[in-house]
């Protein structure tokens, strides 16, 4: 998030249609396990999950961090495969497996995801903003 704040005033120009995907802290993947794993101890059975708040669109992600900043975030250019593989081209960036992988498949949200709330505890960060508010950005770019 350090590295994409300041590509912000270009981000704000872009949406993504199709994409939507789940966000989940640290934090909170980390009260997920271990809540998980006293479950598997009592029950003596393993769940597979998905951890993550609700699914929420790569646009609605893209506008919360722009207003995090007080950048606007009103017409915009929409992204699709084609155009993206346009750019990649142009401006040589390579992408690793998991970023084409998304790339191709951009709706990467399941019907029902795992929170901590699930597990009747409180997440520590439940939602973008939330998560935003928690980073020290300066410190991190000057790291």
């Amino acid at each position: 998030l350090a590295q994409a704040q300041r590509w912000i005033s270009l981000m704000r120009m872009f949406r993504v249609p199709a994409g939507r995907f789940h966000i989940v802290h640290a934090q909170d993947i980390a009260q997920i396990v271990r809540a998980s794993i006293d479950l598997e101890y009592k029950t003596g059975e393993a769940e597979r999950f998905v951890l993550g708040n609700p699914a929420q669109s790569a646009n609605d992600f893209l506008q919360e961090f722009c207003a995090h900043y007080g950048k606007s975030f009103g017409w915009g250019i929409n992204i699709n495969t084609s155009f993206a593989d346009a750019l990649i081209r142009i401006f040589r960036i390579r992408l690793s497996p998991w970023d084409r992988y998304c790339m191709l498949n951009p709706d990467q949200s399941f019907s029902a995801s795992v929170t901590p709330a699930d597990f009747g505890m409180t997440p520590a960060f439940p939602n973008f903003p939330s998560m935003l508010e928690s980073v020290d950005f300066d410190a991190l770019r000057d790291a």
